[in-house]
């Protein structure tokens, strides 16, 4: 009697094949990818660009001028020096003082304005500002947060110089 051995390999010609999947090549060409790079270059170059746009818009969003910290909340500022009076072109010290929730702050970071900078300009920043008259007449300098949700104001009048 003859035996007939299979062979292991024949029914496979019998089956469906099967596709398979290698995510090493490339879904168009079944090839492997050029250069070894595992990120596409169109998304290296998408990346090289939106990077520095992400970390400059997180730059623009702090805020370095304002101390860190749970005190420097302000919660109230008052004008102590307020250059009611001030001569056509001599300067006036302007002062605050600027308080959080634990007492009267070191170095906050406060903004001044004038309503009308035609009769006089304020420059400053934190407790001090210089006023310089431009023209007689009167407008409102202010002192607050960069929001303007805390502030204090004054009426500052503007005289001629006497000669």
């Amino acid at each position: 009697m003859t035996r007939i051995e299979e062979d292991p390999n024949s029914h496979a010609a019998c089956q469906p094949a099967t596709p398979s999947y290698d995510a090493t090549r490339d879904p168009k060409t079944a090839e492997p990818p050029k250069g070894g790079d595992p990120i596409p270059r169109r998304h290296s170059v998408r990346l090289l660009v939106l990077v520095p746009c992400l970390l400059l818009v997180l730059a623009l969003a702090c805020d370095d001028s304002s101390p860190i910290g749970p005190s420097s909340e302000l919660i109230s500022v008052i004008l102590v020096n307020k250059c009611f009076v001030v001569i056509v072109g001599e300067p006036c010290t302007a002062t605050a003082r600027a308080f959080g929730p634990d007492g009267e702050l070191s170095n906050p970071a406060l903004f001044w304005h004038s309503s009308d900078p035609g009769v006089f300009g304020v420059t400053g920043s934190s407790t001090e500002a210089t006023v310089i008259g431009s023209r007689p007449g009167s407008a409102t300098m202010s002192v607050g947060n960069r929001s303007g949700s805390v502030s204090a104001e004054t009426q500052v009048s503007v005289i001629p110089r006497r000669e």
